[in-house]
């Protein structure tokens, strides 16, 4: 027997905290990006699909800052 693999649409929603720096008062914080639902047809799956999660938020962390740092470059700033 042969199963088709199938093909679905992960449609994420992210929440996005900016990096803080560190002062005399606080330690600080580096920039995070937490899953906030992770829809598919319609239904949330973010509580089932585990380890996934964390891959997502780290990708999307990762093309945030991409995205920022070629706006950087597109400006003229380094």
């Amino acid at each position: 027997m042969y199963l088709k693999p199938l093909a679905v649409t992960l449609d994420c929603y992210l929440e996005y905290e900016a990096e803080e720096r560190e002062t005399r008062d606080e330690p600080g914080s580096p920039a995070s990006m937490g899953l906030v639902w992770a829809l598919v047809e319609g239904v949330d799956i973010s509580e089932v699909i585990g380890d996934l999660a964390q891959t997502i938020e780290e990708e999307a962390l990762s093309d945030l800052a991409e995205q920022i740092e070629d706006a950087a470059l597109e400006r003229g700033e380094s």
